[in-house]
């Protein structure tokens, strides 16, 4: 693999791409991916949901993720909850929620397959800051 993070892509449509990927930047219109199947993709920043950097493409199916922050108050970040249009509900940390049509969270467990994530604010329903 070329690029020097495992990712999962997930689409907007409901699909999702296994491959490598650089970090995109908060205003990437285009993200490429060195694919599972050996092939280069351009995808349309406008099509994506996030971006998990994974720390290996299957997971745990059988690990039940913890999908939000323990209620601790750390002064580093904030805790926000993200509701996405297709219904997922996510909390996480995130140290500032910057007016890019992208930015990176921090998932809430530790001990989960997800290192961060990379959210399109298209893709995005509600976005609540938890106090």
């Amino acid at each position: 693999m070329i690029y020097p993070n495992k990712v999962v892509i997930h689409l907007l449509d409901g699909n999702t791409i296994k491959g490598t990927a650089q970090s995109p930047s908060l205003s990437d219109e285009i993200i490429t991916v060195h694919t599972v199947d050996n092939e280069f993709k351009k995808i349309k920043a406008d099509k994506v949901k996030a971006v998990y950097f994974v720390k290996d493409w299957e997971g745990n199916p059988e690990y039940s993720e913890k999908t939000t922050v323990p209620s601790e108050k750390e002064t580093y970040s904030n805790v926000i909850q993200l509701e996405f249009k297709d219904g997922e509900i996510i909390e996480a940390r995130i140290q500032y929620l910057p007016p890019t049509k992208g930015f990176y969270i921090i998932p809430p467990d530790a001990n989960s397959n997800n290192k961060r994530i990379y959210v399109r604010r298209s893709a995005l329903k509600e976005i609540k800051i938890i106090p």
